[in-house]
């Protein structure tokens, strides 16, 4: 659903300029690579790599050779068939943020650790949102061993999801060991790789570095054929240029540099291209997620992707509200919608709150209706002859009676979007039920779906074989 571009921020000419400046920074400067095969496969794919500082440039030819080898659409595959996701231009879908550590708590809105508990909770809940696409491991449980947080929240999502799932690997091994536990529910190597149950984020350190991890993950990616999230996250000001169009240049190197990597690996792996730079807020320190930079720097990035034909990953609804508030709905509205309009392919971010740092179950339940009346945003006006209803305004002439007519609903619920957590009634009949406010609602829907909904198991001897691969996992990292 979704038109594929209704706003730009930069037009042709200025997205060639930061192409062109991209290509001189990997060119002249390069990144640096903490991996010896990844140095070797772009040695070997036209780089100059350098050991000894571990570097590599990419000649323009390289940039433009594995540009030509990305694909432009993508599977991200569900649990079944029902559920894959084909991302290409001109459909957009949605998921949360991943890797959040801290909660708001449901019943005192504080802060505090995660469990595996409310790892479980999100992604039951996330199963259940319809306006949410896939789910991600949205949250890491911190009662777990030092480095397993990522395993024990895939291995939660794995069980409780029959909707594509997106991870953030805390090292290489973790990653495999996600691979391998997708593998095993999706139960055929072939039929893996045609509808890959999982997909991940790959990140830089920025400025212009990757370190081992990613660049095995990457290399290991696209011999797999795993979707990658390229995830380039310059800070403005700090490890990125502070003006708007130099961290772009630097986002795009990163990015460009990453899929270079996946695509000499084995070309044609499915990867995303990451809108995440953020500003710096100088008088705090602190990321500003929530920021109108912080959304016109991700509907550019899209713009950016699409011209070279990659799918975007747009930054969403992002905030740096603590607690939800009106803060909430500004921050999360500019955010979602700027890189949405600009045709993001992926919108991601439901149910972060407090600058990326915590996850909320009642957000996640009000993002997901917030994502339904962008869906219906993207679809824009019909005209055609029944929505034009020109026989039908004739007809009527000056007597105000639509809703006499059987055109009014049959067109209702296909024109309108009918918000199920938004309160739209009068004051009297709002006051009558409980003057309840949107919180309240929010947190009356997470309990009614935890009360029913339940995802449909996994197989007994899949669970074992789960059981096997973290068992595998926890004596490795105890070795």
């Amino acid at each position: 659903m979704g038109n594929p571009s209704l706003y730009s921020v930069l037009d042709r000419g200025q997205v060639e300029e930061i192409h062109s400046a991209t290509l001189a920074v990997l060119e002249q400067v390069g990144v640096i690579v903490h991996d010896d095969e990844a140095l070797e496969l772009l040695h070997a794919g036209g780089c100059e790599v350098n050991k000894t500082s571990r570097i590599g440039k990419f000649p323009k030819k390289v940039i433009d050779s594995t540009l030509q080898k990305t694909p432009h659409t993508l599977v991200l595959g569900g649990r079944d068939c029902e559920h894959d996701l084909r991302v290409e231009h001109g459909r957009v879908f949605t998921r949360p943020a991943s890797g959040y550590t801290r909660v708001l708590d449901i019943e005192t809105e504080q802060s505090r650790s995660a469990t595996p508990a409310d790892a479980k909770s999100a992604t039951r809940l996330i199963d259940a949102l319809d306006n949410i696409s896939f789910c991600t491991t949205h949250v890491f449980p911190s009662d777990v061993p030092s480095g397993a947080a990522d395993v024990q929240a895939a291995r939660i999502c794995l069980e409780n999801t029959r909707k594509h799932l997106f991870f953030s690997p805390l090292t290489h091994r973790t990653f495999r060991t996600i691979i391998a536990m997708a593998r095993a529910v999706r139960g055929d190597e072939d039929e893996f790789r045609k509808r890959p149950l999982a997909s991940f984020l790959a990140a830089t350190s920025s400025p212009l570095k990757i370190a081992r991890d990613c660049a095995r993950q990457l290399v290991d990616c696209g011999r797999a054929k795993v979707p990658v999230m390229l995830d380039s996250s310059p800070m403005l000001g700090a490890t990125g240029p502070v003006t708007l169009a130099g961290s772009l240049v630097l986002q795009n190197a990163e990015d460009l540099a990453m899929n270079a990597i996946v695509q000499l690996s084995d070309p044609g792996s499915p990867v995303v291209y990451g809108a995440r730079c953020v500003p710096l807020d100088m008088r705090t320190g602190c990321p500003s997620w929530g920021s109108a930079e912080a959304a016109l720097l991700s509907a550019a990035a899209v713009q950016i992707a699409h011209y070279y034909g990659m799918a975007a990953d747009g930054h969403g609804p992002c905030t740096d509200s603590k607690t939800h508030d009106e803060q909430v709905g500004f921050e999360k509205s500019v955010c979602s919608i700027l890189p949405a309009l600009a045709g993001a392919d992926i919108i991601s971010g439901a149910g972060c709150m407090d600058s990326e740092i915590a996850s909320s179950l009642v957000q996640l339940v009000i993002d997901d209706e917030f994502y339904g009346m962008m869906f219906r945003v993207l679809r824009g006006v019909r005209v055609d002859a029944e929505a034009l209803a020109t026989d039908l305004i004739v007809k009527v002439g000056h007597d105000p009676v639509y809703l006499r007519y059987p055109h009014t609903l049959k067109n209702y619920e296909r024109e309108h979007y009918l918000a199920r957590l938004f309160d739209k009634r009068f004051r009297g009949p709002w006051e009558t039920a409980g003057s309840e406010s949107i919180e309240k609602a929010a947190k009356k829907k997470v309990s009614e779906i935890l009360s029913k909904h339940e995802a449909c198991p996994l197989d007994r001897d899949v669970v074992k074989e789960l059981d096997e691969i973290i068992r595998r996992e926890d004596a490795s990292r105890a070795g």
